[in-house]
């Protein structure tokens, strides 16, 4: 015959005099459990917390574990809950529960589940502890004199530094503005604009003219190579590159008709730059020039071009 459980629940508060024991008849080969609950303090206010603990004397084997599956009981809320050291045969438990109601007169009824070799776990609920909930109203005189819940903030007292703050932003703006009318007005007219394509030839053409690779400053050439693509990238296509990340500029790439069937080596190309900036990589010559290869052949495939002048027709002469 399997052993029984058999539950006996003796409740308290600290100051209330110590456990009160609830007797029960115990059959024979039965297992005896004791509880005691002890809270601190008995006296809150909405949003105090309360110090909840349980306490288990129980026969060896015997398993004793926190059963709620929500952090909410009715008004009230448990924030913890962790095991704390115990005397032999003892199993403790704090809790650290809230209370969010004024009309409560009793902490809830935390279940807890026992389980033992060869018996099927139960569940059992902890009886209610005598509690005193006042309410913050009574207790002001003025209710000028309220102060939120520590913790809580009065987002009314934002307002004025959100207006200053728009304010000075407005102001920022209208500067901003008024330098750059001026200093266009000053600086004249503008020069002709340099095509993108040819503005991209040339810096690359510098880039390779450079000693960066010799001297092994092969991050910095990425970092150059990249910029130039990408500018290239904006001027040519109106696609912003240079303020975005390779996993934010590649979705534009293959949405662009133009660029999209350049994808493959683009996102190549850019994969690798990311790997030698971010991630210390040291590509060799081979790979290199093959970085190299792709952005050129990009920006000659879709470089505008450019149409000879029709020759003249030659003049007959008798």
């Amino acid at each position: 015959m399997k052993p029984l459980l058999v539950l006996i629940l003796a409740l308290a508060g600290a100051a209330l005099g110590g456990p009160r024991t609830a007797a029960s008849a115990t059959p024979a080969g039965a297992a005896t459990i004791h509880a005691r609950v002890e809270i601190q303090p008995q006296a809150v206010t909405i949003g105090d917390r309360i110090a909840y603990v349980a306490t288990f004397a129980a026969p060896v084997g015997v398993r004793v574990v926190p059963a709620y599956t929500a952090t909410r009981f009715d008004d009230w809320e448990v924030l913890d809950a962790r095991p704390l050291p115990a005397g032999p045969g003892e199993q403790k438990f704090a809790l650290t529960v809230v209370v969010w109601s004024a009309t409560l007169t009793a902490v809830p009824r935390i279940p807890f589940t026992i389980s033992a070799p060869g018996l099927k776990p139960q569940m059992m609920l902890m009886q209610p502890v005598a509690l005193t909930v006042t309410s913050v109203l009574g207790q002001a005189k003025d209710p000028g004199e309220m102060k939120p819940p520590k913790g809580m903030i009065d987002y009314r007292s934002w307002w004025p530094w959100i207006l200053g703050a728009l304010a000075l932003a407005a102001l920022a703006a209208l500067v901003w503005w008024w330098r750059r009318r001026r200093a266009a007005a000053l600086a004249g007219p503008a020069g002709p604009v340099v095509p993108p394509e040819l503005t991209a030839r040339e810096a690359l053409a510098r880039l390779l003219a450079s000693a960066m690779l010799e001297e092994g400053r092969v991050k910095e050439f990425y970092s150059e190579l990249s910029d130039i693509f990408r500018r290239y990238l904006e001027g040519r296509f109106g696609v912003p590159a240079l303020d975005r990340t390779t996993a934010e500029l590649l979705p534009s790439l293959r949405a662009h008709g133009e660029v999209a069937r350049y994808g493959a080596d683009l996102r190549e190309f850019l994969e690798d730059a990311d790997l030698v900036k971010f991630a210390k990589l040291i590509p060799d010559r081979a790979e290199t020039d093959a970085d190299v290869g792709r952005v050129r052949a990009f920006i000659e495939a879709t470089a505008p071009q450019v149409n000879p002048a029709p020759a003249a027709a030659p003049v007959l002469t008798r």
